[in-house]
């Protein structure tokens, strides 16, 4: 009888099926004083200071890709109507491409067309920092810490050069909530002593960016030297991302003929006697914050002989 064995890879994104999830992602966006909450994908309430009693209402959610169902975004983009009552009506957007959004048109026509309306166009909802998220990097020489996306001080060093962090730049605003694996970005070592610079990036194009162009020309005459450089995320000293869990997280993943359900960090597989072997399992308890839109997984064809799996 033909054995088939899955390997269920780390926490990745892509298995032979697609996913029944029921978990509840949670999370809050903060502007201008006021907070936003969005459960699954699906606005839930704002609070905060609105003004002289006055109220804000949210109108739409445009999630085209459907993203704030598996995972926060950085940031909420859209417009707000501020009628003759006070009130406001928001309008956001997980994209900057709202002002292509024919209901954003309309709107703003009718913001032209009376004086009881105005219209605020550039309205960002940033997700909130939590400030027990700790993301350390490094590349063996410093070590940057931050913590809500805020940067802990000057990198810290195992040796006698005194390293200076000048810049990180996160266009996204993704370290206010989650660490990312690595950051980029080059440093400068300054001749007779004169130590390090560091200019970090959570993108890969810090080549097209003002500092690094004038970093290179300057050391032509300087004898200043740009190296660049990658910073690691330090495993096991990073603290999960704001996303509040229901306790009933369950994930099921299917590929037709066989059903994989992750639940609270356990895995039952469907049909029972399937020949299964997980790798890493454990990754899932310690790591499982939300459900994947996929799983990867690889299936064999019977091993020779009666070996068996180790």
């Amino acid at each position: 009888m033909k054995k088939v064995y899955i390997v269920l890879v780390f926490l990745a994104t892509f298995f032979l099926g697609s996913i029944n999830a029921n978990a509840e992602l949670k999370c809050v966006y903060k502007y201008d004083g006021k907070e936003l909450v969005i459960v699954d994908g699906q606005y839930k309430s704002i609070s905060g200071n609105t003004g002289s009693g006055n109220t804000s209402i949210i109108k739409n959610i445009s999630d085209s890709n459907g993203k704030l169902k598996t995972e926060c975004s950085s940031k909420l983009i859209g417009f707000a109507l501020k009628n003759a009552n006070g009130t406001n009506e928001y309008y956001l957007y997980n994209a900057s491409s709202f002002k292509n959004d024919q209901l954003y048109k309309d709107k703003k026509q009718e913001a032209s067309s009376t004086t009881q309306i105005s219209i605020d166009e550039n309205v960002v909802f940033e997700i909130s920092a939590n400030t027990n998220i700790k993301c350390t990097y490094t590349d063996g020489a410093a070590t940057l810490v931050t913590v809500g996306g805020v940067p802990q001080g000057s990198l810290n060093t195992y040796d006698t050069d005194h390293n200076a962090l000048k810049s990180l730049v996160d266009p996204s605003g993704y370290l206010n909530w989650k660490c990312v694996d690595e950051i980029k970005g080059f440093y400068i070592v300054y001749p007779n002593g004169g130590g390090r610079a560091y200019y970090l990036y959570t993108t890969s194009d810090y080549k097209n960016s003002d500092d690094y162009k004038k970093a290179v020309e300057r050391g032509k005459s300087t004898g200043e030297v740009v190296y660049d450089t990658t910073l690691r995320k330090t495993e096991n000293r990073v603290v999960e991302p704001r996303t509040t869990i229901d306790q009933n997280l369950k994930c099921t993943y299917s590929n037709g003929s066989i059903q994989i359900i992750i639940e609270n960090g356990g895995v039952k597989i469907n049909p029972s006697g399937t020949n299964i072997m997980l790798s890493k399992s454990t990754d899932f308890i310690t790591n499982l914050t939300y459900c994947k839109d996929y799983i990867y997984a690889v299936s064999y064809e019977a091993y020779p002989g009666s070996a068996n799996l180790t």
